[in-house]
């Protein structure tokens, strides 16, 4: 029989939601991580946050499907 492994983990990429997109990256080892695209003119102003499990979040109010980044 096989196991079957599931995480409760948030998935890693972009999920879009009423809140617009949130971006989720895993770099253990980064110092820092910017999310750059159409809907911040391609700044460095959209830093995300450094979560425990070496995985970076953030949500960008503004970013919406097609958007490049």
């Amino acid at each position: 029989m096989s196991k079957i492994i599931s995480s409760s983990a948030p998935s890693l990429g972009v999920t879009l939601n009423g809140a617009g997109a949130t971006f989720r990256v895993w770099a253990p080892f980064a110092e820092k991580v910017y999310v750059k695209g159409d809907f911040n003119n391609w700044s460095k102003r959209n830093q995300l946050r450094k979560k425990d499990n070496g995985t970076w979040e953030g949500t960008i109010k503004n970013a919406k499907a097609d958007d490049q980044y």
